[in-house]
């Protein structure tokens, strides 16, 4: 098990997936949009997602002014 914090800054994004680790992810600050399997969801403080093992492809972008943490 591990942890990790990292910011997304204003007008950037991650996309990935995962075949044998899950991941937990929890808003601090900022907002952000999930694109989760084709959903599109918009995130903020407090929001909290979770992708077991093999997860879908999942997108976090920050088209927002203020830094996403999390």
């Amino acid at each position: 098990m591990g942890a990790a914090a990292f910011v997304i800054q204003p007008s950037s994004a991650t996309h990935h997936s995962h075949q044998h680790e899950e991941e937990w992810l929890y808003i601090l600050s900022g907002r952000g949009i999930a694109e989760i399997d084709g959903e599109e969801l918009e995130v903020g403080p407090g929001d909290f997602m979770a992708f077991p093992t093999p997860s879908v492809a999942h997108h976090l972008t920050n088209p927002f002014d203020e830094k996403l943490c999390t």
